[in-house]
């Protein structure tokens, strides 16, 4: 099996602190950064071409994750995005956002699901699937 890569994008330590534990367990994946705001995220992400990226949609200094999704439906081919969110029944009705996500979870009550989101996807070799072109999201 093949290394894959991470970057994290989440202002919540402690949270960065439980995905990193997630992603220690997972055998073939590195973590190659994270990101607390949506431009250090994009920043990230162009440098590192990761093949992951976990996405908080609230994110330091007022940013949103909605715009780091945004950036990454240009991207070709695109990571596999985990949004894992607190706010995602509040984001609920931007299904075109989330369709460009690979999985969408709340962070309060489907963290559980993350480590199985992402060893999933590893083991079973998916590829990045190429999504729509960018569209609005309100």
């Amino acid at each position: 099996m093949s290394s894959k890569s991470l970057i994290i994008v989440e202002d919540s330590g402690q949270i960065i602190l439980r995905i990193r534990s997630v992603a220690d367990t997972i055998a073939g994946l590195e973590i190659l950064g994270e990101a607390a705001d949506s431009r250090t995220a994009i920043e990230l992400i162009a440098r590192h071409r990761p093949d992951f990226v976990v996405l908080d949609l609230h994110l330091a200094d007022g940013s949103s994750g909605l715009d780091v999704l945004t950036y990454l439906c240009d991207r070709e081919p695109p990571p596999q995005v985990i949004v894992l969110s607190a706010n995602v029944s509040e984001y609920r009705s931007l299904r075109r956002a989330f369709a460009r996500a690979d999985h969408v979870l709340d962070k309060m009550t489907e963290f559980h699901l993350l480590p199985k989101a992402l060893s999933n996807s590893i083991e079973s070799g998916e590829t990045r699937k190429r999504w729509p072109a960018t569209e609005s999201t309100s």
